[in-house]
């Protein structure tokens, strides 16, 4: 609680204590404070270097110091390693959807190649040897396009010395007995 001994709360004002017109109270969501957004990416920085968190407990505070800010608990730590997980799955799902999105713009520039193929196949004389060339680019553009959308995927079979199918365990195995 803020004015007991050894806790002197919260001195940030502004924006991210809230406004004095009254529209929002209260602190300002951590995803929207600058403040805790460095601090969470400090944390990450340094969790990627292999610290603990009491070993980021001391960096951070230290930053803070820097800072003019008061310092933080290892609760907070606690916290910024959650807040690290919500931003990475975050970042996640926005990486998905954005492959998603240049994966069909390029399903649809290759469907686009494909019918300008298609066109020009049956606009050429029937004896011109162009036309096996227009029929091998519409079928590389199909490989392509089930390459892109997923629904075709290629099979690599792994066989053994004597054609047989290999064993993944076994070459595990080896791969141990090598080392």
């Amino acid at each position: 609680m803020p004015g007991q001994p050894g806790n002197p709360g919260n001195r940030r004002k502004g924006a991210v204590k809230g406004t004095p017109s009254g529209r929002r109270r209260g602190q300002l969501p951590w995803h929207d404070d600058s403040l805790i957004l460095e601090r969470i990416n400090l944390v990450r920085t340094a969790r990627a270097q292999g610290r603990n968190r009491i070993q980021i407990l001391g960096l951070v505070n230290e930053w803070l110091q820097r800072r003019g800010e008061w310092p933080v608990s290892l609760e907070t730590i606690r916290d910024d390693v959650a807040r690290i997980r919500v931003l990475q799955e975050e970042e996640r799902q926005a990486t998905a959807e954005y492959e998603e999105a240049c994966r069909a713009d390029h399903v649809d520039a290759l469907k686009e190649v494909q019918r300008a193929a298609w066109r020009a196949f049956h606009e050429v004389k029937d004896n011109s040897l162009n036309r096996s060339a227009y029929l091998n680019t519409i079928r590389a553009c199909e490989v392509d396009i089930g390459k892109f959308d997923r629904s075709l995927a290629e099979r690599h079979e792994v066989t053994g010395n004597k054609g047989g199918p290999l064993i993944v365990d076994f070459v595990l195995d080896l791969a141990e007995a090598a080392d």
